[in-house]
């Protein structure tokens, strides 16, 4: 029974041992990736007033990423919500590429696929029921 005691300490802290060897092997050097998959654009404005001495924060802001022919889009809304029975401050996304109204979204995040190559300028507007006007970016993006 000794020697089956002394096999199992010798098992156990051969385990220890590997474990140990695992754990100092993945440390932090992890290597840079050689090149971007997706293209990726904060696209945050800050308003300025006339006499150049206030910044107000824009409530719009856009994030968006290119995947093939395919453009992905966040946004971050201040004062809006795109959920049902928010009441003023419901409201939705009035999508533009290219002077034209493409659609119009109730969610934050949306995508546009199948864009043809070539330059494509992007507007996306929200508007909401408590609010005359409303808060817009444009961008233009290359698809490849």
């Amino acid at each position: 029974m000794a020697k089956e005691e002394q096999e199992m300490k010798k098992v156990i802290a051969l385990f220890i041992g590997i474990g140990a060897v695992l754990a100092a092997g993945c440390g932090k050097d992890l290597p840079e990736p050689e090149a971007k998959l997706f293209e990726t654009a904060d696209i945050g404005a800050k308003n300025i007033s006339a006499a150049g001495l206030k910044e107000k924060e824009s409530p719009l802001f856009v994030k968006y990423t290119i995947h093939g022919s395919d453009l992905y889009i966040d946004c971050i809304v201040t004062g809006v919500s795109f959920r049902d029975g928010a009441g003023e401050q419901q409201g939705k996304i009035l999508l533009y590429a290219d002077g034209k109204k493409v659609r119009e979204v109730h969610a934050a995040s949306f995508s546009v696929k199948g864009l043809a190559s070539g330059l494509h300028h992007i507007k996306v507007k929200v508007v909401s029921k408590g609010s005359t006007g409303g808060a817009e970016k444009e961008f233009t993006v290359k698809i490849p």
